[in-house]
């Protein structure tokens, strides 16, 4: 099951789990649901959730627009919330250089551009985010964690925990892509992710917190809900 009476595209997939899930992405349902859920059943359970698909599809056509990234000669991208262009050089070696709001790429292979250019921009928000994450701790008082660099599906990032010896030991996630917003998006989301340790939920309690460390939350929380899709590369996969 790929499409709902083409109204908009849907992705279903079966997993290893006891819960439904559905999230709007860039017009495209994507639904989570149990091994064992018959295609029957799936369509059920869209169809109950036809008037929060609308609604969600609705909100997204007032955001920017959705455009995939091709990799060419010119193309716009962005860096710390400023718009940069992209220059590809072919060579005997790959590599970046980033000068001018110009990001050179020179690659052996114009089938290597991507990955090239990923690289770097997950370079940086490696190099970047850890160090902001040390910053923030010292602020917050709290040992640091360990710091991953990943690309998520239906979050920015992620707090998680585990016990040893009596004490959890604290590990976050950063998805690479949000190196593409301004610092005061990267700082709400780091600040965020580093409250969770001291408290793990979010409660009333927990979003006091982040707005004591971080007084301009609502702000930057909505515009992540609104420019998702400016920090996208490609579509939705199944």
């Amino acid at each position: 099951m790929s499409k709902n009476s083409g109204k908009y595209k849907l992705i279903v997939k079966r997993k290893n789990k006891k819960n439904l899930s559905m999230i709007v992405e860039a017009g495209t349902v994507i639904v989570s649901v149990p091994n064992y859920y018959t295609d029957d059943l799936v369509q059920d359970y869209v169809d109950s959730k036809e008037k929060w698909i609308q609604k969600q599809l609705d909100k997204e056509k007032l955001q920017p627009k959705f455009v995939e990234k091709n990799f060419l000669n010119g193309e716009k991208f962005r860096f710390l919330g400023k718009e940069i262009y992209l220059n590809i050089e072919i060579g005997d070696k790959n590599q970046v250089d980033f000068e001018n709001d110009i990001i050179s790429v020179r690659v052996k292979d114009n089938l290597e551009i991507k990955d090239t250019l990923k690289n770097w921009f997950k370079n940086q928000a490696d190099e970047i985010f850890t160090k902001k994450t040390v910053e923030f701790c010292k602020i917050l008082e709290i040992e640091y964690p360990k710091v991953n660099i990943k690309q998520y599906k239906t979050k920015w990032a992620q707090c998680k925990r585990k016990k040893l010896n009596d004490n959890f030991v604290y590990e976050v996630s950063y998805d690479w892509r949000i190196i593409q917003a301004s610092l005061k998006v990267i700082d709400y989301i780091i600040i965020h992710e580093l409250c969770h340790i001291k408290v793990f939920d979010h409660s009333k309690d927990f979003w006091s917190l982040v707005n004591y460390y971080f007084k301009e939350t609502s702000d930057y929380k909505n515009w992540l809900d609104e420019n998702a899709f400016s920090l996208y590369w490609e579509t939705p996969t199944s």
